[in-house]
């Protein structure tokens, strides 16, 4: 998954390296390495979680992320009603998880705001923003690609029920479970100490400026 590797695929290769002897990584979206964790290409994926899963996968919980909206920071918005009515959305491509999971959102609140960009790519989503072409929902785990993500990026509160993105990673049933169960843990702990570092505190540091 992109935004896991950029976020921390590196902590989780230096974990790997002194206990597997060959490490063949590839990046995608979750349908697409759901499919090679199926035909064999791959042993384990890390991914989000958007299908029932086939009999022959087992599946571990890393992590759960609620949807935020985000802006530029200099947008005088504070509402998300505001931004669907004022601003044009910058939305994932509806053939990703990401994208069919926040399209349906903003159709089940009754939200249709004007889309100019579609985008399988979540970098390029939000450098747009930080550019000041648009807005999005998103989560924490892509925000933390961006360093200093808060001069760039304003985050909304979403008030209304909140859309969540589970992260999971996912592994043949096979004679590797015990290290497929060990290295679940230790993601989990990457993840969480990631997401505390550079996000959270962030958010932290900003609450705790004089407005």
């Amino acid at each position: 998954m992109d935004s896991i590797s950029k976020t921390v695929g590196l902590d989780i290769l230096k974990f790997l390296q002194p206990q597997v002897k060959h490490i063949f990584q590839v990046t995608g979206t979750a349908s697409g390495l759901l499919q090679a964790l199926n035909n064999g290409s791959i042993n384990l994926a890390v991914t989000m979680l958007y299908t029932e899963m086939p009999p022959n996968v087992r599946m571990y919980p890393l992590i759960e992320e609620e949807f935020l909206c985000i802006c530029p920071k200099s947008w005088p918005e504070t509402e998300l009603e505001e931004l669907c009515k004022q601003r044009n959305y910058i939305a994932y491509t509806q053939n990703t998880p990401t994208g069919i999971q926040t399209l349906n959102w903003l159709k089940w609140q009754n939200f249709s705001p004007t889309i100019q960009f579609e985008m399988d790519n979540a970098d390029e989503i939000l450098k747009l923003i930080s550019c000041g072409y648009g807005w999005t929902l998103t989560t924490p785990l892509f925000i933390t690609t961006i360093p200093a993500f808060s001069n760039l990026l304003k985050i909304i509160r979403i008030k209304k029920r909140k859309e969540r993105r589970k992260i999971v990673l996912l592994c043949k049933n096979d004679e590797f479970s015990v290290f497929y169960k060990n290295l679940a843990f230790e993601i989990r702990s990457i993840l969480e100490t990631k997401l505390e570092q550079e996000f959270y505190n962030q958010l932290d540091l900003d609450d705790n400026l004089p407005s």
